[in-house]
């Protein structure tokens, strides 16, 4: 994968909108916030087909696709988050759940999420058209904002790609990019459509509502608009 932002390699006077740049020009228009004081994050990013696979290492910070953006720059994507260190909180169609290492949830780019986290994290994110993914849209509404074990059934195909991309992706010559890409939508499409199966019977204890997308970050990681007094957190629109 090559690295295509590093906040401290050279360092940047503002890192949140710096990341926030990179996310809309290869995942989504998302509102990015940090915790006041040092922060540093690496972006890396391969491609294969209509697949891009990206890898977010980063110290605590909030994502969120807010309805705002939603309506001002609608997406037409989906993504599979697969969190590699680290625990996440994710929030999406009125439901909430933690990933924790080795979960992967559904992102659907199209509808309001949030994403955050509390201490330095690694994710890794495959998105790719929505239209490639042959599931009805009650199979992808179903599949949102719920964790789902990497290597739990069907799921456990991606491991592979999330776990050890260089070496499933180089080199490969452009007509076995595509077929992997192809494949990808495939795994994917099953792995949701066994999980909305199953989405009624997974049981809720131990996954405690997270706050919805509009509420205040939690005091260890605020949230706020640069240069705007009495905030402690950075937080670009």
């Amino acid at each position: 994968m090559d690295v295509v932002l590093d906040t401290a390699s050279p360092p940047v006077a503002d890192p949140a909108a710096t990341v926030q740049d990179a996310f809309a020009r290869r995942l989504a228009r998302i509102r990015v916030t940090v915790r006041p004081g040092p922060f540093s994050a690496v972006l890396s990013e391969a491609r294969f087909g209509y697949v891009r696979l990206l890898e977010v290492q980063a110290d605590a910070l909030r994502l969120a696709r807010t309805s705002r953006l939603v309506a001002e720059h609608p997406g037409t994507g989906v993504a599979v988050a697969f969190q590699r260190h680290g625990t996440g909180e994710l929030t999406q169609d009125g439901r909430g759940t933690f990933l924790r290492d080795g979960e992967l949830c559904l992102l659907d780019l199209r509808r309001p999420f949030a994403l955050r986290w509390h201490g330095r994290f690694t994710l890794r994110l495959v998105r790719l058209p929505d239209r490639a993914l042959a599931v009805p849209e009650a199979v992808l509404a179903a599949g949102t904002g719920r964790a789902i074990s990497a290597s739990d059934g069907r799921a456990g195909f991606l491991l592979p790609l999330l776990e050890r991309p260089a070496d499933v992706l180089a080199p490969l010559a452009p007509a076995v990019a595509d077929r992997l890409a192809g494949h990808t939508a495939e795994i994917l499409a099953a792995v949701l459509t066994q999980a909305a199966a199953g989405a009624d019977r997974v049981p809720r204890t131990g996954r405690p509502a997270i706050a919805p997308i509009g509420a205040s970050m939690p005091p260890s990681v605020p949230e706020g608009r640069s240069g705007s007094p009495g905030r402690a957190g950075r937080a670009v629109n």
